[in-house]
């Protein structure tokens, strides 16, 4: 299928575009795009080529990354280029001089002077495109044998059998289309053997190639002919691929890797790839559990990084590729892995799973061969509570969960509630549990300690003025909260003890949760957000919580302008909840 964005073109077309396309601006491709170099001119020792990238809308976004949008290119001869050229030359200077020379009789020289000007600029234009025309050479390709393309890696595997049964592919191609772009290079190492194969190939979907700065390869490292079916019979025989299962790493639906060589090889009529086992190290790794999950950080090079897999480098090789892809398969391939907020860890059957934990993560579900109740689920509005509009002007809401904190800190204050000493069963639960590495949140968690009058005391005094803005906000709703506090002694924990953090453990001590408040015969759930949205899971929290006790929940639903955080509403609202699982 022909690519409706690399067209070929005439020299003439190409030389006539250098004076008024972009005015002769010139594209390095071994620059990064991001930094804005998004159009203009490449000169190869056997072509002239224009390349176009744009920021293209995904979704309601600009996307920071440009996206290809053309490539016009002319193959050279070594002659027409140079005639074209050089009759511009001539020509610019032809009409420069009789226009000089038509200036010198006439009386109305600033038209004629400008004229004169806008030839000038064009002919040095022309000069400077001549002067960069490399040395015409027609490309040759020349052949190389299997023997000379597989190289020595001085890596032991840490488990030889595992090494025996697996090889890693990695390929380095022109663009991310599978179909439409180049495959620039084939990786393949075989960890038992310790040796890798690697392949470079010409490029013939594009006449040049684009991501020198991702991957470091250039046209001129492009000098071996394409794969033959012989070569690829070779690798197969080589490489034991009948009997083996072939490593790739990659994100979504696609195999990115065999994708490319798929299409190579129907390209060039090779036969024997659709055989090939494959299996994605990436899902062998868990489903990441925070909300604001930033694309990209279950890269390979962050995955390899925090795991303290030395050799990541910003560019990418085959062979350090497969080698990297190799080490990670070796530190998951046999673990059982999941998230807790940005920290992945390895599960033990001893441990406790929290109940929130167990509803987002199906990789522990899987590990606890723990299968969540249908609920059918109940609930009454009880009380609601909107604070005034002077109130909700001195308010705002804080970013992460320190509002939350914050404010079930004043509500314990406020209920006088008696807080269980949870920490140290805590603490022995997480002990039972391995981490594996930490990803980088892009968040920094604030040291804090809660104080038994109801505010927050930061243990790092750079974040001082922002915990003390925190607890200004708190003090301005528990100073609303009268009404709030008096309908939940009077009409949820009548006359009893009230607890906060109680620790709830299921039947078979495999789930635990914490109540936020909880008395014998009641509990009360609290959230800063409308808990309507997310129903199913917080009923699922406050079924294991409840243990047979009535069930509350308490929600401070914050109305929000998300352009500016400004806070425009609080209302505070108590739901009573009827759980039954069927």
């Amino acid at each position: 299928m022909k690519d409706k964005k690399v067209e070929e073109t005439s020299i003439e077309t190409l030389v006539d575009f250098w004076s008024t396309f972009h005015a002769g601006s010139l594209w390095n491709p071994k620059a990064k795009i991001e930094e804005g170099n998004l159009y203009g001119y490449v000169f190869t020792n056997d072509k002239l080529v224009y390349v176009r990238y744009e920021y293209v809308l995904r979704g309601m976004q600009w996307d920071s990354t440009p996206s290809l949008e053309r490539i016009w290119y002319a193959n050279r001869d070594g002659i027409t280029e140079y005639n074209c050229i050089n009759e511009k030359i001539s020509t610019y200077e032809e009409n420069i001089a009789e226009l000089i020379e038509k200036r010198s009789k006439s009386k109305y020289t600033t038209k004629l002077t400008k004229e004169i000007i806008s030839f000038e600029t064009k002919l040095d234009l022309y000069k400077k495109l001549l002067s960069l025309l490399p040395e015409y050479k027609k490309k040759k390709l020349d052949e190389i044998s299997f023997e000379d393309l597989i190289k020595k890696v001085e890596y032991t595997p840490v488990n030889e059998q595992i090494a025996k049964e697996y090889v890693v592919l990695d390929v380095e191609t022109n663009g991310l289309r599978t179909a439409s772009d180049d495959l620039l290079s084939i990786s393949i190492y075989d960890p038992y053997k310790k040796v890798c194969y690697n392949r470079f190939l010409p490029t013939d979907l594009q006449p040049l190639v684009l991501t020198t700065s991702i991957n470091g390869i250039s046209d001129e490292g492009l000098h071996y002919s394409h794969l033959t079916q012989k070569e690829f019979n070779d690798i197969v025989d080589y490489f034991d691929l009948s009997n083996r299962k072939i490593l790739v790493y990659y994100g979504g639906k696609r195999n990115f890797d065999l994708s490319f060589l798929t299409n190579y090889c129907k390209r060039h009529k090779i036969k024997g790839v659709d055989s090939l086992e494959s299996v994605n190290i990436k899902e062998l790794l868990p489903t990441p559990v925070f909300n604001k999950y930033k694309k990209g950080l279950l890269s390979k090079d962050n995955l390899c990084k925090a795991m303290g897999i030395e050799g990541v480098s910003s560019i990418h090789s085959g062979q350090n590729d497969c080698i990297l892809e190799w080490q990670l398969f070796e530190k998951v391939y046999d673990k059982k892995l999941f998230f807790i907020n940005w920290d992945i860890y390895e599960y033990s059957e001893e441990y406790i799973v929290p109940i929130t934990y167990l509803i987002k993560s199906k990789e522990l579900r899987d590990y606890v061969e723990f299968a969540l109740p249908e609920l059918k689920i109940d609930f009454d509005e009880v009380f609601s509570y909107e604070m005034p509009l002077e109130i909700v002007s001195k308010i705002k809401k804080f970013p992460t969960n320190i509002t939350g904190i914050a404010l079930e800190n004043v509500m314990k204050f406020l209920l006088d509630a008696k807080e269980e000493s949870t920490i140290d069963f805590l603490a022995d639960n997480k002990k039972k549990i391995v981490k594996i590495c930490s990803l980088d949140s892009q968040e920094n968690e604030i040291p804090i300690v809660s104080l038994d009058n109801g505010e927050l005391l930061s243990l790092d005094e750079m974040y001082d003025d922002y915990i003390d803005s925190v607890n200004e906000v708190s003090k301005v709703i528990s100073d609303q909260l009268n009404d709030v506090i008096e309908f939940i002694r009077k009409e949820i924990f009548v006359d009893e003890t009230i607890n906060s953090q109680e620790l709830v453990l299921s039947e078979e001590n495999r789930v635990l949760s914490l109540c936020d408040f909880s008395s014998k015969s009641s509990i009360l759930e609290m959230k800063t957000y409308f808990p309507m949205f997310n129903i199913d899971n917080v009923a699922l929290q406050l079924f294991f919580q409840s243990k047979g006790r009535d069930i509350y929940l308490i929600a401070f639903e914050f109305n929000e302008n998300f352009l500016t955080n400004e806070v425009k509403g609080l209302k505070v609202t108590i739901y009573k909840f009827d759980l039954s699982a069927s």
